[in-house]
């Protein structure tokens, strides 16, 4: 491709200078233009307004182009590019002869819109005259006008940007006048103010039924409650973006409208915090609570407590399961409804299940026909507690009333128990009547029976079989060890009654205490003895060794023994039963506990109560009768 730079138009053709600036080219594929090559951001412009002043225009022009040079309308527009960019065919000239072809536009509003009149042109043609002394004639000869043409000469009356190219070209041939809009403002693109995304589906209550394998759960609700946990990103800003400029047909820029900015600081409330992270701007929860939105403001808040007076029921919140600690509900906890949390307080009354994982359940009014647990915590039931199942294996349970009831627990404490089945390690209960009571450790007001049915208090004596075996085995071994330490030393005793072996067993013991001394003679003498007592001699030191392991082993396994018999009397102690006044029908006795408060809980009531119902044999009462009291506990 030709690189040659082709002379401008001579003055005569339009008044062009000689030269043209540093980025036009003019080759013979056309004219170009290099932006990169603009030394300041209007120079394209003033060379336009230069050029058309100058009564030259372009042919064949790429409009498109040349609006995007002069007004940056695209991404494209007045950049840096590494190619210079075609513009027209050519730069001709435009005689005043021409220009006076296109009439004077009207614009619409300050630079809306251009309206412009076309009707058909005509050029005045001037004929030399015929003869000497007459006058040159002039006619008016039909003339086409030109898009290129028109371009140009919008721009010298005030039209420099959004001309409507295929407007004008079908509108240049119109046999009759018409009023064409030419050219139209662009107007500028609106800027996209900040807005907040959210980060995870569960920030707003859902209502709609659960979804669980396919089945739509009519008791429970997705999401009634929204619940995060720590460090959970809820909110992200997203940044706004500017609008772009727009422009009047007269190139007057019309600038849009400024973004509107979000400052996270006001929408973090307790519980959270806002965070910058090269991912963006969040708000990011502090720890594992209960989403909170305030109306008005939007502040969003993680509290770990949340106070409810809807009441659970299949209409309000369906069943709930609550992954955080603090949970306060004021109303009613409807029958076949069930809450599932940590630390619950309930102020109403309960007729469904609420269920702790090792937290703290209280109940402020009553519970019926329900059921409280909470394996490992506490459950306290203020007021009374009837029909219904109250667990805590290894946790704790108060009541105040409790009637018709099974209650699990480490430890119970009842301050009136009617007809209730109950298994704990330490239990007090101020009034009992007919109830079939298990424990460790009793302590029990008083007691009666109701409607003919008696109290059954079982003292749980720890099952201390394996204890017994063991030491029973011990004391096998035991004696077999005694057996063998007195056969050692009985066959010590008749080796060493012999007469000759005694003789010389005393003789050796005078020379190891120095009491005598041999002369050399006597000397030889008796290593002849020693010599022919020696078989005997190993063979005493040898039972003796065998005797002295043999104690050793005995004094091992009599500490054993000893452990034994205190882990024997660690598991009786504290076992005890006192009842300050029998007042009906009431049986005592020990029974083995042999099963866990665990193994309890999970029996039906059923079960529960025929095995704490039970009789144990005779030998193991320990009162039975309509009067008096009891103060027992267990012999070590």
């Amino acid at each position: 491709m030709s690189t040659d730079v082709r002379p401008s138009p001579s003055p005569a053709q339009g008044g062009m200078n000689s030269s043209l600036p540093a980025f036009i080219e003019r080759r013979t594929e056309g004219v170009f233009v290099d932006p990169s090559k603009f030394t300041v951001d209007s120079a394209f412009r003033l060379f336009v307004d230069r050029l058309f002043a100058n009564r030259a225009r372009f042919s064949k022009l790429d409009y498109h182009c040349f609006q995007r040079l002069l007004f940056s309308t695209d991404d494209a527009a007045g950049a840096a590019t590494p190619n210079a960019v075609r513009l027209a065919q050519d730069i001709v000239a435009f005689p005043d002869q021409r220009q006076a072809l296109y009439k004077n536009v009207r614009l619409v509003d300050g630079g809306v819109a251009a309206h412009y009149m076309f009707q058909p042109a005509f050029l005045e043609i001037v004929d030399p005259p015929a003869a000497v002394g007459q006058d040159a004639q002039t006619r008016l000869e039909p003339t086409e006008l030109d898009v290129d043409e028109f371009i140009a000469a919008m721009w010298l009356k005030g039209v420099v940007f959004g001309i409507d190219t295929v407007a004008v070209a079908q509108s240049l041939f119109s046999a009759k006048p018409v009023l064409v809009t030419v050219a139209s403002e662009l107007k500028p693109t609106p800027p996209e103010d900040a807005r907040l995304h959210e980060e995870f589906d569960g920030l707003h209550r859902d209502s709609s039924p659960l979804i669980h394998n396919g089945m739509a759960d009519l008791r429970s609700q997705k999401n009634r409650f929204p619940q995060v946990r720590s460090q959970q990103r809820m909110l992200k800003k997203i940044a706004p973006k500017a609008g772009t400029c727009g422009f009047k047909v007269n190139g007057q820029m019309v600038n849009p409208a400024l973004p509107k900015d979000i400052d996270l600081a006001p929408l973090s409330g307790q519980g959270t915090r806002v965070e910058n992270t090269p991912d963006g701007e969040f708000v990011v929860a502090l720890w594992d609570g209960f989403l909170v939105f305030t109306p008005g403001s939007g502040q969003v808040s993680v509290t770990e407590k949340i106070d409810n007076k809807s009441g659970i029921s299949a209409k309000t919140t369906g069943n709930l399961k609550l992954t955080v600690d603090e949970f306060v509900e004021r109303g009613e906890v409807q029958e076949g409804c069930s809450v599932e949390g940590r630390h619950m307080k309930f102020m109403a009354a309960v007729f469904g299940a609420v269920i702790s994982q090792a937290g703290r359940i209280e109940l402020m009014d009553n519970l019926s026909g329900g059921r409280a647990a909470s394996p490992g915590g506490s459950i306290t039931v203020h007021k009374r507690a009837s029909n219904s199942r109250i667990e805590a294996p290894g946790g704790s349970v108060r009541i105040d009333h409790a009637e018709n009831c099974v209650v699990v627990g480490r430890q119970v404490v009842i301050a009136h128990a009617v007809n209730c089945d109950i298994i704990a390690d330490t239990l007090q209960i101020t009034t009992a009547q007919a109830c079939s009571v298990a424990a460790k450790t009793m302590d029990i007001g008083s007691t009666d029976e109701r409607h003919h049915r008696p109290m059954v208090v079982s003292v749980l004596i720890p099952d201390a079989r394996e204890i017994q075996h063991q030491t029973a085995v011990l004391d096998k071994k035991l004696a077999e060890l005694r057996a063998l330490v007195e056969a050692r030393l009985a066959e010590i005793k008749r080796i060493e009654s012999e007469p000759e072996f005694a003789k010389f067993l005393s003789i050796a013991d005078l020379l190891r205490g120095g009491t005598v001394k041999f002369s050399p003679a006597q000397e030889q003498s008796f290593r002849v003895v020693q010599h022919k007592h020696a078989a005997a001699a190993r063979l005493v030191e040898k039972l003796t060794a065998d005797r002295k392991a043999l104690l050793q082993t005995a004094v091992a396994r009599q500490e054993e023994k000893r452990a034994l018999h205190e882990q024997l009397v660690a598991l009786s102690a504290g076992i005890r039963c006192k009842i300050g006044a029998i007042n009906g029908e009431t049986v005592v006795q020990q029974r083995l506990a042999d099963r866990s408060s665990e193994a309890f809980a999970a029996l039906d009531r059923i079960e529960l109560a025929r095995w704490l119902s039970a009789y144990a044999p005779p030998a193991a009462r320990i009162q039975a009768g309509a009067d008096g009291g009891v103060d027992w506990q267990t012999q070590t």
